[in-house]
């Protein structure tokens, strides 16, 4: 995380993230219909609305846990910010039609919040945090049909491989914009930065259930997106491993070099011009003995 690679990466994955909360938030607008301009000025306000939030709670938030704080007991501390989560899903639910975007602003909120009370925050938060994802993915797998997967098995990898493929060749480039004035932003780190960001992220999950309560998907395209994604997390770990030892040795044989590889290839062409040298005067060493 502390290397320029890491750094991008956790960039990107907050703006897809960020993006994501725009998107729930736009789709109510768009699934109801109407004249652009009509569903224009709609998405405005509620970014304004939403933007009001963000930097009124910004500022509430510190105060509640500061008091919370000051209670010095840590489940009244723990419960309290479980308060703050519920209080905020609520709001976005009423205001904004989406509880996920009140969950994420909440998680952005308490990260911002001074270091001492998002550190605590954080650690006491951390098993209700596990619980909360291991009901979150056992939701996903009631939902994937294995026979489904089966029998559209040609349609989920297409789609797993067109995504992966995808977001390298689209991230690449972009990473290589962002960390143009970046010391260590290469070729070879942005090629590896965007294999990591390659798979079908878990926030995908709720893009497209959202999708499918408001009409933009059908059931069976709704179970070939689960499959992709529920597949794409699955072989994620395998699939990364792959392409970076595929891009390893695409660039050692200079197919494609960096230039932080020049020198360790120019080494090692070195070394092995070095070592077939001492092999020769060897033979001819042992032939004249």
């Amino acid at each position: 995380i502390n290397t320029a690679a890491g750094k991008i990466t956790v960039g990107i994955l907050v703006m897809q993230d960020i993006c994501l909360a725009i998107m729930l938030a736009v789709m109510p607008v768009v699934s109801a219909g109407g004249s652009i301009e009509r569903m224009f000025m709609i998405v405005l306000i509620k970014l304004l609305v939403m933007a009001c939030i963000i930097l009124v709670c910004r500022w509430i938030w510190p105060v509640c846990l500061r008091a919370l704080q000051g209670s010095k007991s840590q489940d009244l501390f723990l419960l309290g910010v479980v308060t703050l989560c519920v209080v905020m899903t609520m709001m976005t639910e009423k205001v904004l039609n989406s509880a996920e975007v009140g969950a994420f602003l909440s998680g952005m909120l308490i990260n911002t919040a001074p270091r001492d009370l998002s550190s605590k925050a954080v650690h006491l938060f951390e098993p209700v945090r596990d619980i909360f994802a291991a009901l979150f993915f056992s939701s996903i797998g009631m939902l994937i049909n294995p026979a489904f997967l089966v029998k559209q098995a040609i349609a989920v990898s297409i789609l797993v491989v067109g995504v992966l493929i995808g977001k390298v060749l689209i991230l690449t480039p972009l990473v290589i914009g962002l960390g143009s004035d970046v010391p260590g932003v290469n070729l070879e780190m942005a090629i590896r930065s965007s294999i990591s960001l390659a798979n079908i992220g878990e926030f995908a999950f709720v893009l497209a259930n959202g999708g499918l309560e408001m009409g933009f998907l059908d059931s069976e395209w709704y179970k070939v997106l689960l499959g992709a994604a529920a597949l794409s997390l699955l072989i994620s770990p395998l699939a990364t491993n792959a392409l970076h030892h595929l891009t390893k040795m695409i660039i050692l044989n200079g197919v494609i070099l960096t230039p932080s590889m020049e020198a360790d290839v120019a080494k090692l062409q070195d070394e092995k011009s070095s070592t077939g040298n001492s092999e020769i005067l060897l033979t001819n060493v042992k032939h004249h003995a």
